[in-house]
């Protein structure tokens, strides 16, 4: 079986078997709110079997898993639809823990490649079963775009991770005025995001941002690593430390 988190502890006495578990099952909707309602209602839910029948709940559960297999990969694909559908996406925020997880910046277009004013992050969930999602309340102090400023074909905004980047050290500051462009034509839309970014002592570079990159630990972000192209196309990696 499959465990969002936590583990199940199984104890034999006599001709019965009680089971207890910490957190719920992420094979079968229907059984995962049924032991998410347990586990809201009581903490920790006590089920009376006989052994043979708790091996055949085991082996149930896990075929449910093998049968919604294809159904939920579609749902999965459902779920991006709306955040993919008339959009380009611009930039991606990734993270050491749960690196596969990849948070997309898009703005929407129209046919002629023009802003229809809504520029948006959203989470492409690939350590799960690759299905969309929004930003949860924490993480929209950080990467809900802020001050947006629309015009025909390009958008401006800000992030709270950047002003948080240039608050933690002060050797490189990083102009939080992120501006997207878009071009193409026929529905075939391209965007791309550029900030300044200046080091201590030297002149600011303009750089076209595809990737920013969070070292994270013990839940908090220790250092952001900045990938991109300077005017030029030479690449631009930088590595900038926010631990306290």
């Amino acid at each position: 079986m499959l465990y969002r988190g936590g583990h199940l502890k199984i104890v034999e006495k006599k001709d019965h078997v009680f089971f207890s578990y910490d957190f719920f099952l992420s094979v079968d909707k229907r059984l995962e709110m049924k032991m998410l309602r347990a586990l809201i209602d009581g903490g920790k839910m006590r089920i009376n079997i006989s052994l043979v029948a708790l091996v055949f709940l085991i082996a149930g559960c896990s075929s449910m898993g093998g049968r919604n297999a294809a159904s939920k990969k579609d749902d999965a694909l459902k779920s991006c639809r709306d955040y993919s559908e008339s959009s380009a996406s611009f930039m991606t925020f990734t993270k050491t823990m749960n690196p596969k997880n990849i948070l997309k910046f898009s703005i929407r277009h129209d046919a002629g490649c023009k802003v229809v004013n809504e520029l948006y992050p959203y989470w492409v969930m690939n350590e799960e079963d690759g299905h969309c999602e929004d930003l949860n309340s924490r993480e929209k102090k950080y990467f809900s775009p802020a001050n947006i400023k629309y015009s025909d074909k390009q958008a401006s905004f800000s992030l709270g991770v950047i002003d948080m980047m240039n608050e933690k050290q002060k050797e490189i500051a990083v102009d939080n005025k992120i501006t997207v462009k878009l071009s193409g034509s026929n529905g075939n839309c391209s965007a791309t995001a550029n900030f300044s970014v200046k080091q201590k002592g030297s002149e600011a570079e303009a750089i076209n941002v595809s990737n920013l990159h969070a070292e994270v630990k013990f839940l908090s972000i220790k250092k952001v690593f900045i990938k991109g192209m300077k005017v030029g196309n030479s690449p631009y990696n930088k590595s900038i430390d926010v631990s306290e």
